[in-house]
């Protein structure tokens, strides 16, 4: 496994590590899966992997994001407010809603990869588009396969 064999300062790799990683140091694609999930909530929060709190305490973002999700409008503290500019609020909610899944505390709970890169696609269209594309070249080409109409 290609993650097993990259070294990251303790400090720094806190913030990603799945809580079994931390008990076990063993990686797995749940970790991994995990560890993209922190990457998302960096992305739609715009905060770090380890904040410091209003208290002084650091905290994943993780902990930070479940102690904020509990309340009843969370949605406009969570999302980085550049973000909220962006017409597709729905779709950052989703992906928040995804990074979610994969930061669930048991591994068992975590959707596989494939399925997020699904959702991440459905979010953003590019399945369709790339579908869409593949069509025209299709149609443009006619019947023939791939590269049979292009000179060698």
């Amino acid at each position: 496994m290609l993650t097993s064999q990259i070294i990251v300062p303790a400090k720094q790799a806190a913030g990603y590590r799945a809580p079994e990683v931390t008990h076990t140091n063993k990686l797995s694609q749940a970790s991994d899966v995990y560890s993209f999930g922190v990457v998302l909530i960096e992305l739609v929060s715009g905060k770090t992997s380890q904040i410091t709190t209003v208290d002084g305490e650091v905290v994943s973002v993780v902990t930070w994001i479940q102690s904020i999700i509990r309340e009843e409008d969370w949605g406009t503290e969570v999302l980085d407010t550049k973000l909220l500019t962006y017409e597709n609020k729905e779709g950052m909610l989703r992906l928040l809603q995804i990074a979610m899944h994969c930061v669930a505390i048991s591994p068992e709970h975590r959707p596989k990869m494939a399925e997020v890169v699904r959702i991440l696609e459905e979010i953003s269209g590019i399945s369709t588009r790339l579908e869409d594309l593949l069509s025209m070249l299709t149609l443009s080409m006619g019947s023939t396969k791939f590269g049979s109409t292009f000179p060698t």
